[in-house]
């Protein structure tokens, strides 16, 4: 997932065909939706006051923000999805680490 998502957020990125570009936002749109529940169940299960369960939620919501915006397929939509994608997984391990448990 996060290679997926690397390739646009590299710095050294080229722009990407249109027909691929969307295929892309296909595929990042599906990492959100299987990484969503996944986060929220993890932070639902933590500490009320765990301050990275409290963060994940957060980067949870922004990232259900971003799937609802639209289905447009441009860069910047593609870009936001990709951080959201990076950013769940940061989330889903730290939560699921095993030495929060």
């Amino acid at each position: 997932m996060r290679d997926t998502a690397g390739r646009l957020l590299s710095p050294d990125a080229a722009p990407l065909p249109a027909g691929e570009l969307a295929r892309l936002i296909e595929l990042l749109r599906g990492y959100v939706e299987l990484l969503v529940p996944e986060v929220r169940r993890l932070a639902a299960a933590a500490s009320p006051v765990d301050p990275a369960a409290r963060v994940a939620e957060v980067g949870a919501a922004e990232a259900v923000r971003r799937l609802n915006a639209g289905t447009r397929a441009d860069a910047g939509c593609a870009e936001r999805l990709a951080r959201s994608v990076v950013s769940l997984c940061h989330h889903f391990e730290t939560l699921s680490a095993e030495d929060r448990r």
